[in-house]
């Protein structure tokens, strides 16, 4: 499952303050609909960010266990260029 968060700078003034989280969402475009209702530093729009997480939701360990397998493969797999994906039949 994803989960879109919006971040904004926490100093609106000069833009020096940390990166805070202030709203989660599962739909990515009300996600992008309130990010860009967000005040930028200096007023200005469209300066803050969204960040997107895949989030695990099991019911035991066993379901953590493969969740975690599927994502270091996804992660394994994103590394390779693609004649090397090829080379091994996987595309």
């Amino acid at each position: 499952m994803k989960i879109y968060i919006t971040q904004q700078n926490s100093d609106l003034t000069e833009g020096r303050g940390s990166t805070i989280q202030v709203g989660y969402f599962l739909n990515k475009e009300v996600a992008e609909y309130a990010n860009s209702k967000l005040p930028g530093v200096f007023g200005a729009k469209n300066n803050c960010r969204l960040k997107v997480v895949d989030v695990c939701e099991a019911r035991n360990l066993s379901e953590y266990a493969d969740f975690r397998d599927e994502m270091e493969k996804e992660t394994a797999l994103s590394k390779l260029a693609k004649r090397e994906k090829q080379i091994l039949g996987l595309e």
